[in-house]
């Protein structure tokens, strides 16, 4: 069977260039996905401590992790590099509900040809934090990622995800620190078409996964300034999150 390049999984991530067969891309893909999805749908957002009617932070996140995958032309595991840093902003819209948003700029470089990625989350507190009591809140997110790679009319590849979620978040307040914990559970949709003109192939393919997802960070507070750290495995892949903000 001819060999075909593995443009068609990691581009743009990476850019690696080995070469596989039709078949063993089409299980590349599926062993990427799941991780992908897991990135793209992890955010800093913090403690599920509200903040408030009117209350506003800004601030960037980073969340990424090494994306494992079955080289066929080894057979054994390797993993690809992946971070996805975004922008984010929250506002407290009552006492115990606030909203946020993440967006991140794709830049157009050869051989992308439009990108887009963004998130959403709306968060209620369910139990306020006293001395004994933790804070307890509940999460619902969405986030999506397209790309779209064409390289002088000899491939093109689309890569649409998709990611709903629910967290149930825990803290306690400690001085300076907060400590926080998590689980929720996700439902990733992932959808990639490619072709190879030279040699007359399309092919699309589909993956769907429902991951568990458990969590644990802590955010350490410098008045206005806030920082996190955030550990989260989604299903079989560890993701590693980080983010700083500003509060108003």
């Amino acid at each position: 069977m001819k060999k075909l390049l593995a443009f068609l999984v990691l581009l743009p991530l990476c850019g690696w260039t080995g070469t596989v067969t039709e078949s063993e891309v089409t299980k590349m893909i599926g062993d990427l996905q799941e991780g992908f999805a897991g990135a793209i749908s992890t955010g800093v957002l913090g403690p599920p401590k509200t903040m408030g009617r009117g209350h506003f932070s800004l601030g960037l996140l980073v969340a990424g992790c090494p994306i494992k995958y079955i080289d066929p032309d080894t057979d054994k595991e390797k993993s690809v590099p992946f971070a996805m840093p975004s922008i984010y902003a929250r506002l407290g819209v009552s006492k115990s509900c606030d909203i946020g948003i993440k967006y991140a700029y794709v830049p157009k470089v050869e051989p992308i040809k439009s990108g887009s990625y963004y998130g959403a989350e709306a968060r209620k507190g369910i139990l306020k934090e006293t001395i004994v009591k933790p804070d307890i809140s509940l999460s619902l997110t969405y986030n999506k990622f397209k790309i779209d790679v064409e390289e002088n009319g000899k491939y093109s590849m689309d890569w649409d995800v998709s990611n709903y979620g629910a967290k149930l978040l825990v803290s306690k307040k400690l001085p300076l620190l907060n400590p926080y914990a998590g689980i929720g559970f996700d439902k990733y949709s992932s959808k990639i078409d490619y072709s190879i003109s030279d040699k007359n192939i399309n092919n699309g393919i589909k993956k769907n996964g429902n991951p568990l997802r458990m969590l644990a960070g802590c955010e350490l507070n410098l008045l206005l300034v806030k920082i996190s750290a955030e550990l989260n495995r989604f299903g079989d892949t560890n993701i590693y999150a980080m983010s700083g903000r500003i509060g108003f």
